[in-house]
């Protein structure tokens, strides 16, 4: 167990964080600029003194940097410019310490699908780039608790997506434990175990990433979503889309083509669904989902519907308007129209 104890003054605050997490668990960090969350990496990986940070109960500040089994990857960490990409990744490998998580090169290119980026110099990389080399290099310094401060944030959503879901693969088959920093609540509860929310130093919530989640949409008023498990993909190359099937369903949805062996959850905004009480048959909506309408969450500006998908929970976001028109009842049955996956 990785147990964290830090009490540190900054500029305006005193940066003081006290949790402890299980071995292969994914915590998400989430708080406003100047929160201190990068500080609170810093202090973890103990590039800050002073700290009590114990691993199964073995002080880690006693120990020499490279016998601690951390590794912190900053917002700006540079690739070696006079290696190109295979190369930094083979210096990576090399120098690992013994004690390693056991990663291999071509497992993680796999796993990353950074294949065709291999034969690349360092300085014809794009940003989003260079961003997946540097998260693929810090897989392979092979180390059993890795702390990403805002890792994919040059990265569109399809292939942060992929990403994320490598550090969900890696944490439960691998036994790795990640601590993420990011200003996308989205990002960090697509793959985070837990979520802590800090804030001015000082930690606001911290407990199952679907329920703090919820609580900061609701207290910030941004918008709301929810995920889709799918068990199977088929791809129909001739319109660009992939035919997933809902796990425990036969229901299906069409999306994107995408090609990421570890990603089985789709992520839907709240806004982009609407509803109705009987089937959509003349519409140019291609996904339909049939529903239960479980509960509704009323507030100043919207209707939030809890819509239960064959055991998943989907929420939609209604005007207020809309939603006293439909004037539904708990466990009747509605029809979700997805317009954006």
């Amino acid at each position: 167990m990785l147990h964290v104890n830090v009490n540190r003054p900054l500029k305006n605050f005193v940066l003081d964080v006290e949790f402890a997490i299980e071995q292969g668990v994914i915590v998400g960090v989430y708080g406003p600029s100047g929160a201190g969350k990068s500080s609170l990496l810093a202090a973890i990986s103990g590039v800050s003194a002073g700290q009590s940070v114990t691993n199964n109960q073995l002080n880690l500040a006693t120990l020499a940097p490279d016998k601690r089994g951390i590794c912190l990857q900053l917002q700006a960490c540079p690739l070696f410019p006079h290696l190109n990409v295979q190369g930094n990744l083979n210096f990576a490998y090399k120098h690992r310490p013994k004690n390693n998580n056991q990663l291999a090169i071509d497992e993680i290119v796999s796993l990353l699908g950074i294949e065709d980026l291999l034969d690349r110099e360092v300085g014809s990389l794009s940003g989003g780039e260079q961003q997946r080399i540097v998260f693929a290099r810090t897989l392979l310094l092979g180390q059993s608790i890795i702390l990403l401060d805002e890792p994919f944030s040059a990265l569109d959503w399809q292939k942060k997506q992929r990403f994320l879901s490598a550090i969900k693969y890696l944490a439960k088959n691998k036994n790795i434990t990640f601590i993420i920093v990011s200003h996308s609540l989205k990002e960090l509860s697509y793959c985070a175990d837990k979520l802590l929310q800090l804030s001015r130093g000082k930690i606001i919530r911290f407990g199952d990433t679907e329920v703090i989640s919820q609580h900061i949409n609701n207290e910030q008023g941004t918008t709301h979503f929810s995920f889709i498990n799918f068990q199977q993909a088929s791809q129909l190359a001739e319109y660009n889309l992939t035919k997933v099937t809902l796990s425990q369903s036969q229901q299906v949805l069409y999306i994107n083509q995408f090609d990421d062996r570890n990603s089985y959850k789709i992520c839907v905004n709240a806004n982009d669904i609407s509803v109705s009480t009987v089937p959509e048959k003349n519409s140019s909506c291609i996904n339909s989902l049939q529903c239960t309408f479980v509960g509704c969450q009323l507030q100043q500006h919207e209707a939030l519907l809890y819509l239960d998908v064959d055991g998943q929970t989907l929420l939609c976001s209604l005007n207020p308007l809309a939603w006293q028109q439909l004037a539904i009842t708990t466990g009747q049955t509605l029809y979700a129209q997805l317009h954006a996956i």
